[in-house]
C-alpha cells in the first residue's frame, strides 16, 4: 500500500493505494521511517512535503539554484535481502533491520541526503524505498578526464579551484560501477550480517557474464515453461501408449490361459 498524507489549512487529509501485487491485510506493517512532516516556526502550522518537495528542499539547502534540463535530482534505491530471510525476521529485528539500513545510508551519503524512506511489508519480501539525493563535493570526475585528455594531446591542462565543500547534483559519480560493489559489500558488512544476510556474489571484473532486463528473464521463464509443457505432454503420450501395450498383453495373456 502507498499511504499519502497531505495538510491543507491544517485539515489532514490520507489517502490510500494498493499496488496489484500488494497484500491489502498487511498494510498496516508498512510505514515511512524518515518524517517528511515540517512545522512553521510562527504559525505552527503543520505541512507533510510530497517527496518532490523533499527533494527540492535539500537542493535549496545544499545552495544549488540552477539545475540542468533533464539532470537527475533524485535517486530511488531499494534496501531488502533474500524472502526466506527478509520473511524470517521477527517484527523487533525487522524494525532494528529498517533502522540499521537507515543510519548505513545516512552514513553513505549523508544523513540530510536521503529525504525520504518506505518500509513495505505488504509485498512478497519486506524491503525499503529510500529515496537519494545525490549531491556530491570535491573535483568533477568528467571535467578532470577532459581536462587530462586535452593535456595527453598536447593542449593546456588548467586546474581549477574547486570548493572542497561546495555542492554539485552528480547521480554519475554515486552511481559509479566501482562505489556500487562498494555499496553491496559495506551493506552486507555493516548491516546484512546482523541478521543472517550475506553479500551476493560479486561479479569478476571483464568476465562474459551479461545481465538482461527483467521483461527478458520474464521471456527466458516463459520460454523454459513452454519447453517443458512440450515435454509433459510428450511423456503423457509416450505413457498411453506403453499403458496400452501394457493393457494388450495383459489381455492376449488372459486369452490364452481362458
Amino acid at each position: 500500500m502507498i499511504h499519502t498524507v497531505t495538510f491543507v489549512n491544517n485539515t489532514k487529509s490520507e489517502t490510500d493505494w494498493f499496488p496489484d501485487n500488494a497484500n491489502p491485510e498487511k498494510s498496516h506493517l508498512n510505514r515511512e521511517l524518515i518524517s517528511r512532516e515540517r512545522i512553521q516556526p510562527y504559525t505552527n502550522e503543520r505541512t507533510i512535503l510530497t517527496v518532490n518537495q523533499a527533494v527540492r528542499e535539500r537542493i535549496e539547502k545544499a545552495g544549488i539554484s540552477k539545475i540542468r534540463k533533464g539532470q537527475n535530482t533524485a535517486l530511488e534505491i531499494i534496501l531488502s535481502g533474500s524472502n526466506e530471510v527478509m520473511n524470517s525476521l521477527t517484527p523487533d529485528e525487522l524494525d532494528r533491520w529498517a533502522k540499521e539500513s537507515i543510519d548505513w545510508a545516512a552514513d553513505e551519503w549523508g544523513k540530510d541526503n536521503v529525504v525520504a524512506a518506505f518500509l513495505h511489508c505488504d509485498e512478497t519480501t519486506p524491503h525499503i524505498h529510500l529515496i537519494l539525493v545525490p549531491l556530491v563535493t570535491g573535483e568533477n570526475r568528467k571535467s578532470e578526464q577532459r581536462a587530462r585528455k586535452r593535456e595527453e594531446a598536447g593542449g593546456v591542462y588548467r586546474k581549477y579551484k574547486v570548493r572542497k565543500r561546495e555542492f554539485r547534483l552528480c547521480a554519475d559519480e554515486v552511481y559509479l560501477r566501482p562505489r556500487l560493489y562498494k555499496y553491496h559489500s559495506s551493506y552486507a558488512e555493516k548491516v546484512g550480517k546482523h541478521f543472517g544476510l550475506e553479500r551476493g556474489v560479486q561479479a569478476v571484473a571483464g568476465s562474459q557474464k551479461n545481465h538482461i532486463s527483467s521483461i527478458e528473464y520474464n521471456r527466458q521463464l516463459q520460454r523454459e515453461a513452454e519447453e517443458i509443457q512440450k515435454k509433459i505432454r510428450q511423456l503423457t503420450a509416450d505413457y498411453e501408449q506403453v499403458k496400452l501395450a501394457y493393457e494388450k498383453i495383459i489381455q492376449d495373456q488372459k486369452n490364452e490361459l481362458g
